[in-house]
């Protein structure tokens, strides 16, 4: 997404300092296509349209898929199932769709439920196992 500034910077570039598209692309390191998309057209704002796909097929199974995902939750690592399982489970149902729009759900699930474990928390541990080694807990330096 471009501002106001960086679009009025662009075209004053190619129209006022009459710099060529590829010395602006290289100075601003940016793609040529852009860089002509700016000045061709009167738009003082670009965005990219995201949009959500439609699941027609799942639609009326996500339900059903949520609750055995949030049961596979709560059950021990070596005895959940896997996206292949849940997808199996859904066909028994009635579910006629594909694999892989039902893999796409459960990699978000599995995603959204992953615990988030901060890299400076990692390295604050770190840190203080490197001053208790150097203070003389142990004499081996990590």
């Amino acid at each position: 997404m471009f501002i106001v500034e960086s679009i009025a910077k662009i075209r004053r570039m190619y129209h006022v300092e009459k710099k060529s598209i590829k010395a602006i692309t290289r100075e601003l390191k940016i793609s040529k296509n852009t860089v002509r998309k700016i000045i061709r057209s009167d738009a003082t704002k670009f965005a990219l349209a995201k949009y959500t796909k439609n699941k027609p097929v799942l639609g009326d199974y996500l339900s059903l898929l949520n609750e055995l995902l949030e049961e596979n939750t709560k059950e021990p690592l070596r005895r959940r199932m896997t996206s292949r399982k849940l997808y199996e489970q859904l066909q028994e149902s009635g579910y006629q769709g594909s694999y892989e729009s039902v893999n796409l759900v459960v990699k978000n699930f599995v995603e959204l439920m992953k615990p988030r474990v901060s890299k400076y928390l990692f390295l604050y541990h770190l840190n203080l196992v490197s001053r208790f080694n150097l203070i003389g807990g142990r004499k081996k330096y990590v």
